[in-house]
């Protein structure tokens, strides 16, 4: 019984903390959908994506937790985490203000039997028991909800800290007072309104946010020795990527604004290219959007293999749904790629192949070494340490002819392909299951590779110890594609992924033509690439799902940047708001000469209408 797993020993009778009835709708949701993903492609409601995609649990999903220890999650919700605990500790207890969102908690997770969720205040509910791991998620800012007291957000860490066993560790999830979203002109994730934070919540009286020096202080006071810190980006609520001071983004890493989900929100600079100088700068860990700490009492003693980055692709379908870790031991790095479902599995064990094909085909490509766990799902990569094709070039933007002169000998040296490997190129049925068709202009030589990775783009290509290492092949197939559209991709994403630095120079089809990629064949394989984007993403790119819940980013660079004295442009705003002033006090002395020229003697109906028809 799902009821079973709820304790409500402390619970008052209230629910003090609630999103609303929508939460009644969440709960029949999650009543009537075994996987919640096939809802999320139907709505559009913040709420049903914070509290139920599988994204959430990007923030944790990583981290290798003892099988064996429990975890207490205080602030439970609607258990955006609570399944991925489950499935990771031998014991979960959840404790929430909220009697509803713990009911859609139980409903999400009742198959579960390791899990029991506590209802009522934190500060009322009485735990003896001590806990392996406390989680802090999204609930630290909230102290004044849980705490009474003029110290709440130290009290609410003094207490966690007192249900951790020794050796334990204490989770926490929080947005940074400082990020960079907000300088930029997204509204404050808690209160809507823009730079409160920034302002130091002058007025605001049930939250807080901190920096990342004033959160490490606070952590350290309340006992805390050992505080390591992690980025999720964009955040830690919808998390694609999670850094650390052991490897924090450089330039080029950041490339996208920080979508709004809750609200609309602003665009007062570019944060992609502000966020190149600050990495570059080693400013990033000020400026990170999110934190995640997780914090010991005790020095760590002997441990190995920590996990340093990792980024997850849940974008896509289930079969390609992967996570890519990035663990140091003892100053050696490796790069572990997991299927994220059992569906996933075949997919990344089929590395090995894909990797003899590159070899054999590309001759000016040394693929890097991998082994395969096919048991786990997982394939295991050594890191490469180099400066990618993508950075080299990146260098030249600012002078086009000399990028593209370079652009075409790279890719002559790297993406050309061994005679053994050619053949003239002919559709398949593999071919039209993923890229669709493809005709090539009559009377065009169009010579194909039969085993081509098309994912060899200039990110991905890494210069070390003399030689060109493939870092990444898992989108190589074993049926003939155009020569060509392997160039294509390379040079298309190079002028994506640096759109900043390009646009400005040179378009992206001319761009594309001076490399050698005809009008025609722009079209046709952008074609092709929509068709394989659906082929990764699902009809319709459906597992993108959260594009649909993307608020307006009104972007006022084109306003704050426009040539001219912007002063000038403020003052010409101020003389229409005057000339508009002018014109209305002028319509309202023609109503009053107007009524002044009407007769007294009119009957009071009339006057009332003639008022009526002077006020229109």
């Amino acid at each position: 019984m799902i009821e079973d797993k709820l304790n409500l020993t402390y619970y008052k009778g209230t629910d003090t903390y609630s999103d609303g009835d929508v939460e009644d709708e969440i709960l029949k949701a999650v009543e009537d959908y075994e996987d919640p993903v096939e809802l999320l492609m139907k709505e559009s409601s913040w709420p049903f994506l914070y509290h139920l995609s599988p994204i959430r649990e990007n923030v944790l999903e990583w981290y290798d937790f003892d099988p064996e220890g429990s975890l207490l999650e205080i602030g439970s919700g609607c258990g955006a985490v609570t399944g991925l605990f489950c499935r990771k500790l031998r014991r979960v207890v959840g404790i929430d203000l909220s009697k509803r969102r713990s009911l859609i908690n139980a409903s999400r997770n009742k198959n579960h039997d390791n899990l029991e969720i506590m209802v009522g205040n934190f500060e009322d509910v009485v735990i003896e028991e001590k806990f392996d791991y406390v989680t802090l998620i999204g609930v630290l800012e909230y102290s004044i909800y849980y705490i009474h007291g003029e110290r709440p957000f130290e009290t609410m860490l003094e207490k966690a800290r007192s249900f951790l066993k020794p050796g334990g560790k204490l989770i926490i999830a929080i947005e940074n007072k400082y990020g960079m979203k907000y300088w930029a002109g997204a509204r404050e994730d808690h209160t809507g309104r823009l730079f409160d934070s920034l302002h130091n919540y002058k007025g605001v009286e049930k939250v807080r946010t901190f920096s990342r020096d004033g959160l490490e202080a606070m952590l350290k006071e309340a006992g805390f020795r050992v505080n390591d810190f992690y980025y999720p980006m964009p955040d830690y609520k919808l998390p694609e990527e999670i850094y650390s001071d052991h490897y924090l983004p450089g330039p080029g890493a950041l490339r996208h604004t920080a979508v709004s989900y809750d609200r609309d929100r602003y665009q007062i600079f570019n944060e992609a290219e502000v966020f190149d100088g600050i990495c570059a700068d080693g400013k990033f860990p000020f400026f990170a959007n999110s934190f995640l700490v997780i914090s010991s009492l005790e020095e760590k003693q002997g441990e190995t293999g920590a996990t340093v980055y990792a980024k997850f692709n849940r974008g896509r379908a289930p079969q390609f749904q992967t996570e890519t870790l990035i663990c140091e031991s003892e100053g050696e790095r490796c790069v572990i790629k997991k299927a994220l479902y059992e569906a996933g599995k075949e997919h990344v064990q089929s590395s090995e192949w894909k990797r003899d094909l590159i070899l054999r085909n590309y001759p000016g490509i040394q693929p890097v070494e991998v082994e395969t766990d096919p048991a786990e799902g997982k394939a295991s990569y050594p890191y490469v340490r180099g400066e990618s094709a993508s950075s080299l070039l990146l260098k030249e933007s600012g002078h086009p002819d000399r990028l593209i002169e370079k652009i075409r000998n790279l890719a002559d040296q790297l993406l050309q392909v061994s005679e053994e490997a050619r053949a003239p190129f002919a559709v398949t049925q593999e071919f039209l299951q993923v890229f669709g068709e493809y005709i090539p202009e009559e009377g065009q030589e169009c010579p194909g590779v039969s085993g081509a990775n098309i994912d060899l783009i200039f990110d991905n290509l890494i210069q070390c110890d003399g030689s060109w290492r493939a870092i990444d092949y898992e989108w190589t197939f074993n049926f003939l594609l155009p020569v060509n559209y392997i160039r294509y991709r390379a040079f298309y994403y190079f002028y994506d992924y640096n759109y900043l630095y390009m646009k400005d120079r040179i378009d992206r089809g001319t761009f594309l033509t001076r490399l050698g990629i005809s009008k025609k064949d722009q079209e046709k394989f952008l074609a092709m690439e929509e068709h394989f984007l659906q082929y990764v993403h699902g009809k319709n790119r459906a597992y993108l799902y959260t594009a649909n819940y993307a608020k307006p980013d009104h972007n006022l660079l084109p306003l704050l940047t426009k040539s001219g004295n912007l002063d000038g442009e403020i003052q010409e705003m101020r003389n229409l708001i005057k000339a508009q002033k002018r014109r209305i006090k002028d319509l309202k002395q023609t109503n009053r000469d107007l009524k002044n020229s009407l007769s007294w003697k009119m009957t009071r109906p009339v006057r009332a209408m003639a008022d009526l028809l002077t006020r229109k």
